[in-house]
């Protein structure tokens, strides 16, 4: 397993690369980093060489003053492919990551296998998905200032996923964890919209999960790619 850093489009990027085989490169969206694919690692890296990364500005991969743009960000994961030989990969992209990939493919059309996306919601209405997260971080906010932190909890246990924040997931061994990430937040970082986001039991050596939006408030696979080929 390598764990290193690497220099690419003028940002320090912390990585992990697994396996050997087909190449696939795993995107995470704006309030998570490559932990989030942990799973997906255990089980793709078995027959094949996977790369998660954290994207600019998330965790161990540096801030830098400029560069969240899609343009940039496309242009990071470029260079990052290149750096490392990836050839033909399979992307698997949440959220933004999606953005990135489909960005990456128009782009290069003969360097891509296939693309995975999940929770796509920023490749087709991204002010409207930014605006659903403030009414949820208004409605946080709200329970928090009003009813405390214990009511929040409930509420989230009872509407995560469904009428709140629904990146929580609804039917899985981690939606504790994950409610118990949202519910540690302080009531200030709900008042501005976006919470920042640290990874579940992690120390204070891995830095904070955090992206800017141009124009907007400081927001920061059991296997199913048999037919990718």
């Amino acid at each position: 397993m390598n764990m290193p850093m690497i220099t690419a489009n003028g940002c320090d990027f912390y990585y992990e690369q697994q396996g050997q085989g087909p190449d696939l490169v795993f995107i995470h969206g704006e309030i998570h980093g490559m932990e989030y694919w942990d799973q997906q690692l255990a089980e793709f890296s078995r027959d094949h060489r996977c790369l998660v990364y954290n994207r600019r500005g998330h965790a161990r991969t540096k801030w830098t003053d400029y560069g969240f743009s899609l343009h940039n960000q496309t242009r990071d994961l470029e260079q990052l492919i290149g750096r490392l030989d990836i050839e033909r990969p399979v992307f698997i992209a949440l959220a933004f990551g999606t953005t990135i990939a489909a960005n990456y493919a128009i782009r290069n059309p003969d360097k891509v296998r296939g693309i995975v996306l999940g929770a796509w919601s920023e490749l087709h209405d991204a002010f409207q998905y930014f605006e659903r997260w403030e009414q949820y971080s208004l409605r946080a906010a709200h329970v928090l200032e009003r009813e405390g932190r214990a009511a929040f909890i409930n509420l989230l246990l009872e509407q995560g996923g469904k009428t709140i924040y629904k990146v929580i997931p609804v039917d899985s061994p981690v939606r504790e964890k994950v409610i118990q990430m949202f519910g540690s937040h302080p009531l200030g970082e709900y008042q501005r919209g976006m919470p920042r986001v640290r990874p579940v039991g992690a120390g204070s050596d891995s830095g904070v999960q955090e992206a800017r939006y141009p124009g907007s408030r400081h927001l920061r696979c059991k296997r199913s790619l048999s037919g990718s080929a």
